[in-house]
């Protein structure tokens, strides 16, 4: 039991109820106001006990909270205000807050009890819940919740009414019970301005007074329930429930069950969001209905796909993965061909054999940061027609057969430098008629390699790649176009020996073991471009060392230009770097006029001289005078 005194105080504290100066001041909503020189009180709005009366005192309202207990996601907001006429307790009726408060404040309290008030109009009372809460040593603290009412409809045109204190929430009417539909069982509730709670759940209340859902909450079972799986100790099949939802619902799944599989229903889910279903590890479906799913949110913590789980869901076109994915199982998405985009979670260590595989509006894969990626197994992506272009993760060691066959719109794919295998017809049936662009990031042996079976181009960032012989992975394949040398060493003699349809070359670095290499380049390469581009080329030295000895380089067949885009940065030619047999024949380009602009020569037999031009409009280089850099030797 506590003494409660009275205190004046000229500040309005947001605790219980306190007496001020000059004013009632704002406490939060759910207490009740009183009026100016009036007996009764209005109550429910957010200014709680608020004006004060004609002797200028004035009370604070009480707080509250929410009051829910947890139980929904639901905030009821909006209130019918209160028309408060008398106060019983202990046997005397007080018409006013503050003679109500004055004798509770000269009385021993309980902790909690109950106080009669009388509202205007109704017959039976309502009971305000009184606490006398200590603070600190001196006891006096009083905090009044008033009861308030829920409406709503009874089903037979009718009201239903709910008493309830705001800070404990609404109980919501019907009692617990669930109906049975297919073997499933759903929960009865309400659904309220949109969102479902079951029925005996409690709902939060925002603000105070009486509320009236009558046209706002409607009876009805859940849109998703549960039967028991008979394959998984402890676990549920979830399900919906057709007949509450329309074609394109939004449905969000709150549960702590344990899920072990999604039957879906026979309408169509527009967007159904699992990342509340808390106990659903190994995310699976059933695969009846499985078109009926547009999108889809995994739950927050899920950790496996599982074998076929989302197989055949064509109208599947977004899928949400969680970051705590580290398992996507065998044909996990096979055939979702209205499937747009993917990012792989960091966790996932591998991709299972036809995991995408004939996902052919698939344009998108990402690879999260920070991605212990390390296999790409068979068929992954086989038949993604529509996806264009994809880096892959630095960890990754090998790609399987068949991986990117059929990949018909893929335009450009990077090889890490990690990898060391390339599965049989990896790359059959990929890239358009242009070709494909490969980069290669690396030069370590690959214990195996398949290059693509259509015409493709070829980037190397650290050199010729090799295979366990230390041979090039490039020799007498014909369907390379296309060659761009970024940096490193080309590394074997015959590098592009047989390629015959490698027609162009650039490099936007000059490899540094030209000299001491031989045929690198097949004598069908008509074009040579040098680019000081982002990687400057400091010299290039030694071209004759490209190219088999005594070929013609003005033959009709494979005539050779070589083009200097020396309009950014200097491009440097060294000593002989083209004066070679046959060299005279070679079309020299350049992006810049007079040519030796941006372009700096060792001396004057960096190039062969002729007296005579050999090629109408070309430039040919003489060593009958200085060049306007200092040189020896200048371009006709």
């Amino acid at each position: 039991m506590k003494k409660a005194s009275l205190y004046f105080i000229c500040l309005i504290s947001i605790i219980a109820v306190a007496v001020s100066c000059g004013g009632g001041g704002g406490g939060g909503g759910g207490a009740v106001a009183f009026k100016q020189n009036s007996g009764f009180h209005n109550g429910g709005d957010a200014g709680g006990w608020g004006t004060g009366n004609a002797t200028g005192n004035g009370f604070g309202g009480n707080g509250g909270g929410l009051g829910s207990s947890g139980d929904s996601n639901i905030v009821i907001t909006g209130s019918t205000p209160l028309e408060v006429g008398t106060y019983t307790y202990n046997g005397a009726s007080y018409d006013s807050v503050e003679a109500l408060y004055a004798a509770l404040a000269a009385s021993t309290l309980e902790d909690v009890f109950y106080v009669d008030f009388q509202v205007e109009g109704e017959s039976s009372p309502r009971t305000a819940r009184v606490t006398a809460n200590g603070k600190s040593n001196d006891g006096n603290d009083i905090l009044i919740e008033h009861q308030y009412k829920a409406l709503f409809p009874d089903g037979n045109g009718g009201s239903e009414e709910v008493l309830f204190y705001k800070r404990d929430g609404i109980e919501l009417p019907g009692g617990s019970g669930t109906v049975t539909i297919d073997d499933f069982e759903f929960e009865k509730g309400w659904q309220i301005d949109g969102s479902f709670a079951p029925a005996g759940s409690i709902i939060g209340v925002a603000s105070g007074g009486d509320v009236d859902l009558q046209n706002r909450a409607v009876l009805k079972t859940a849109v998703y329930g549960y039967k028991a799986d008979t394959g998984a100790s402890g676990g549920y099949i979830l399900g919906f429930n057709s007949s509450e939802l329309t074609a394109g619902d939004t449905v969000t799944v709150t549960t702590d069950r344990k899920i072990t599989k999604l039957k879906l229903p026979s309408t169509s889910i527009g967007f159904l969001d699992l990342s509340g279903a808390t106990d659903f590890k190994t995310v699976n479906l059933e695969p009846d209905n499985a078109g009926s799913l547009q999108e889809i949110k995994l739950p927050s913590n899920a950790e496996t796909i599982a074998m076929s789980a989302f197989s055949g869901c064509t109208n599947l076109n977004s899928v949400t993965l969680p970051s705590t994915l580290t398992s996507i199982q065998t044909e996990a998405f096979l055939g979702c061909s209205n499937l747009q985009s993917i990012t792989i979670p960091a966790g996932v260590t591998s991709l299972a054999d036809d995991t995408f595989k004939n996902c052919s509006s698939l344009s998108s894969v990402t690879f999260a940061p920070g991605s212990q990626l390390t296999t790409i197994n068979k068929r992954v992506f086989e038949g993604c027609s529509s996806l264009s272009t994809i880096t892959l993760p630095s960890t990754l060691t090998s790609i399987s057969d068949d991986a990117f066959k059929n990949c018909s719109g893929l335009t450009s794919i990077n090889i890490p430098s990690n990898v060391t295998s390339i599965g049989s017809g990896a790359f059959n049936g990929a890239g358009d008629i242009l070709g494909m662009m490969i980069t290669f990031e690396g030069n370590k042996k690959f214990q195996s390699v398949a290059l693509p079976d259509r015409l493709y181009k070829v980037t190397l960032e650290n050199g010729v790649p090799t295979n366990s012989s230390n041979a090039s992975i490039f020799q007498n394949d014909t369907n390379l176009i296309e060659l761009t040398f970024q940096g490193g060493q080309l590394g074997v003699n015959n590098t592009f020996a047989g390629c015959i349809a490698l027609a162009t070359v650039t490099f936007n670095s000059y490899p540094s073991d030209v000299s001491s290499r031989s045929n690198v380049l097949p004598n069908e390469t008509s074009e040579i471009i040098f680019m000081p581009g982002m990687v400057p080329i400091t010299n290039v030295s030694s071209v004759g060392n490209l190219f088999a000895s005594g070929r013609n380089f003005s033959s009709t067949g494979s005539p050779l230009t070589v083009t200097f885009e020396n309009g950014s940065s200097s491009i440097r030619i060294n000593s002989n770097a083209f004066n070679f047999d046959g060299a005279e024949n070679i079309i020299y380009q350049f992006s810049t006029d007079p040519p030796d602009t941006n372009m700096i020569y060792d001396d004057g037999t960096c190039f062969k001289s002729v007296p005579v031009p050999a090629h109408t409009g070309a430039y040919i280089w003489t060593s009958e005078s200085v060049g306007s850099n200092g040189s020896i030797g200048r371009w006709l």
